[in-house]
């Protein structure tokens, strides 16, 4: 449900303002308006942060198991800057080796030379010229020109001559140093990297320090952001946010206690800033990592469709997924994870685990093992039903979920609107995509349409027409409808094409059939011994493994697509909210590697 909110203002003196602060932040109950100004220290604060952020993904891979043992005082912000300090000075090793490694690259076509012979013999007025490109075709007499290597680009040549060329020469540029000396430097340096590498893969194992150093910077962050958010009047500063209406009690206890002026109301209609707090119940918790992998959240005065959403994506994931035996590898691999992963991953993988069933018991409806075309081969209890086998079945069953799915959307709608005629243009949407259900089902799936269909379409329009937006002009009321019915996108030709896309989990289920029965073929075209056998397993186990990626990756596009833009389109939610965050203490443990 998406709990109810209050706007609060909360003022106080001006001279508390980091008290006041503090004591908020302790309180962790208030989501903050959050001003669009930065001041020197919120953008120092941000830069540090983002730092640190990028030290723990640089040092992140190079971390082992052993520990580098640290002085006991050291705290948690100092062994941050510690680690920061010896990735600064590993990338100015990098990047001076790679430049002088570069530099060799570029000499490498000329050999060793000595450097300081051809300085002695400018000195001595035998002008000696390293070039790389076209070979010139006026020069003097008395110069010389030979060429030391070719490639398919270049050219690379000495000109060599008793006076200075007057001609633009296509010279190389020399270094400062000799061949010798540059690559006693780049090997000195590439020692010199391999040294931090090796205190870095060490401190990386107090990659708990790291993170706990990145909290208090991201602490730091949030206050100075709170702090830039208060507007001031006089002695008077002023601040705004949100809170658990449940939680109002608490704050004016608080505001008592600090001598905090505070004025609570209703957010207004019209407030974009609210944001959405979402809770769940225990029963639905398990599909929380959905929703944050999506990265979705319905606005504050949308509807909370979520618990529709995880029910009909079961299905979704079951019908695209569509083969026993892939459902009962995932949930192997999801029973397995649950017994080792920490408790804070294992709604993911209770997630999985509902999923894999589903999917399973799907595949044992449509007889779907590993993608075996002739069933006859399989146990009489793995065949399956026939009637969940016929291609026109299924696509009559994706066209009835997309029509309940549907309906739920528009029927809800009605009901929350009931105090309003426009409620039966909801009704009246939900008898047009019943008639579309009949008219898809006897397009695609060959199914006989009833009578009723013309029912459905003449009732159901007709509430469209008449009270999508009634009122005492019955010509107005009239053109409003019809608008409403011919609009592209949200009209009654979208309402078919809508309940159509449906079809695509027969469509991605019987791809991925066809996918694994395609390498089961090939595999069995092996034949001639242990090694053709074991090259035929090896080509249906790659051939299941990618089938079962790309399947995953479907559910993701299609089982999503449905949930998100269909339905939600129905029922009105764009997914627009923004998380509840509550100004509070950033808090991580520490292990004991430190």
């Amino acid at each position: 449900m998406i709990e109810p909110l209050k706007k609060i203002t909360l003022v106080t003196l001006d001279h508390d303002r980091d008290k006041t602060l503090e004591h908020l932040r302790d309180l962790a109950i208030i989501h903050l308006q959050i001003s669009h100004g930065e001041s020197p220290e919120q953008a120092a604060a941000a830069s540090a942060m983002e730092q640190l952020q990028a030290t723990i993904l640089n040092v992140r891979e190079l971390a082992t198991t052993s520990v580098l043992v640290t002085p006991d005082l050291e705290s948690v912000e100092q062994f941050a800057h510690r680690v920061e300090t010896i990735l600064a000075e590993r990338q100015v090793c990098v990047a001076e080796r790679d430049q002088i490694n570069l530099q060799l690259a570029e000499l490498a076509p000329w050999g060793d030379f000595d450097l300081d012979l051809i300085h002695r013999s400018h000195a001595a007025g035998l002008h000696i010229y390293l070039c790389a490109g076209t070979v010139p075709e006026r020069l003097s007499v008395e110069t010389v020109i030979q060429i030391i290597a070719t490639n398919q680009t270049t050219i690379y040549f000495v000109v060599i001559s008793p006076h200075p060329v007057s001609v633009e020469l296509p010279e190389i540029h020399l270094p400062t140093k000799s061949i010798s000396e540059l690559r006693r430097v780049a090997a000195d340096l590439a020692v010199q990297v391999a040294q931090f590498d090796i205190q870095l893969a060490q401190l990386g194992a107090r990659n708990a320090t790291l993170e706990a150093a990145l909290h208090g910077r991201h602490e730091r962050f949030d206050f100075f952001q709170a702090r830039d958010s208060l507007s001031q009047d006089g002695r008077l500063l002023h601040l705004s946010g949100y809170i658990l209406a449940r939680r109002e009690v608490e704050l004016r206890v608080a505001a008592d206690t600090h001598g905090w002026a505070l004025r609570i109301e209703e957010p207004t209609d019209d407030d974009q800033d609210t944001p959405t707090f979402l809770t769940m119940p225990n029963w639905l918790k398990f599909a929380m990592p959905l929703f944050e992998f999506i990265g979705i959240l319905p606005g504050y005065r949308e509807f909370d469709i979520t618990s529709w959403f995880t029910g009909f994506f079961i299905i979704f994931f079951a019908m695209i997924i569509g083969d026993a035996a892939y459902g009962v590898i995932f949930s192997t691999v999801a029973l397995i994870g649950l017994s080792k992963v920490s408790v804070s991953q294992r709604p993911a993988l209770k997630l999985i685990l509902i999923l894999s069933q589903a999917a399973t018991i799907w595949g044992v409806l449509n007889g779907s093992w590993f993608g075996i075309e002739d069933r006859s081969i399989l146990p009489s209890v793995m065949r399956g039903i026939p009637w969940f086998q016929e291609m026109r079945n299924i696509q009559w069953l994706c066209f009835l979920l997309g029509a309940i799915h549907l309906s739920i959307a528009h029927i809800w709608k009605g009901l929350v609107t009931m105090n309003s005629l426009t409620c039966l243009a909801q009704f009246g949407w939900t008898l047009v995509i019943w008639g579309n259900f009949f008219l898809a089902s006897q397009l695609v799936a060959d199914q006989p349409a009833p009578e009723a269909m013309f029912w459905l379409y003449g009732i159901g329009g007709g509430l469209v027409l008449c009270f999508t937006a009634p009122s005492r002009n019955l010509l107005k009321t009239i053109i409003s409808g019809i608008i409403t019915l011919i609009n592209p996108s949200g009209g009654a030709i979208s309402s078919f094409g809508d309940l159509l896309s449906y079809i695509r989990l027969f469509a991605v289920g019987l791809s991925g059939a066809y996918v694994a029965n395609s390498f089961n073929m090939m595999g069995g075209m092996f034949e001639g011994g242990i090694l053709g056998f074991l090259v035929g397993i090896l080509i249906i186990v790659f051939g299941h493994t990618l089938n079962m990626a790309l399947s995953s990756l479907s559910v993701l596009v299609h089982g999503i697509r449905l949930n998100t833009l269909e339905f939600s389109g129905h029922i009105g939610v764009e997914w627009g909210g923004q998380p509840f965050r509550a100004f509070a203490r950033r808090r991580v443990s520490v292990e004991a590697s430190q």
